[in-house]
């Protein structure tokens, strides 16, 4: 299935360093917000890149520490995670 950037802003890290999350890719959006998508089989968007709301920028997958195709998605406000219904539908 596709990924689709919930917002639109810049890449701000798309790579596999991070173990436990596989294929992980930040957004960072205005406000100081950040959203993550881990566990991707396929990454369609580089670091620094500018990326629309709606935009596809990976596939689901199970890299990282998961047994199961998944998309673990976060929202965070100035670096901690908050309850992404709080800003989703803006």
């Amino acid at each position: 299935d596709p990924v689709l950037a919930s917002q639109s802003g810049t890449v701000l890290y798309a790579g596999d360093g991070l173990t436990e999350y596989g294929n992980l890719i930040m957004i960072r959006h205005s406000g100081d917000y950040i959203t993550a998508y881990a566990h991707n089989s396929q990454l369609l968007v580089k670091e620094g890149e500018a990326v629309q709301r709606g935009q596809r920028v990976a596939s689901m997958g199970s890299s990282g520490q998961t047994n199961q195709v998944a998309l673990q998605f976060q929202v965070r406000l100035n670096g901690n995670p908050i309850d992404p219904r709080a800003v989703l539908g803006r």
